[in-house]
């Protein structure tokens, strides 16, 4: 998740920092929230990177297409390319924030 957050940074950091504010946090700042949901992650044993969960990255390609035909990504504040998917896997695979 943090992965498409930073990708969206530009389009959603005040949205964000508002969230820092309602919940309260120390950090009220996009970084803040950040460091707030890694630090949820650990706590719910969630793993870091998704190489963590597979092992494989050679469906990278196939499944950035798939996901840039899929109907919800329309809701994503950023509009998206094959390529940008490619690398939001590739960033969620290496644990690239």
């Amino acid at each position: 998740m943090p992965y498409v957050l930073t990708f969206n940074k530009d389009v959603i950091e005040e949205k964000i920092i508002k969230i820092c504010k309602y919940l309260e946090l120390k950090n009220q700042t996009f970084d803040g929230f950040i460091e707030w949901v890694l630090e949820l992650r650990e706590k719910l044993s969630i793993p870091h990177t998704l190489k963590d969960l597979i092992n494989d990255d050679s469906n990278f390609k196939k499944m950035s297409v798939m996901a840039k035909e899929d109907p919800s990504t329309g809701g994503n504040p950023v509009e998206l390319e094959v390529s940008d998917f490619e690398e939001l896997y590739q960033n969620s695979f290496d644990g690239k924030l």
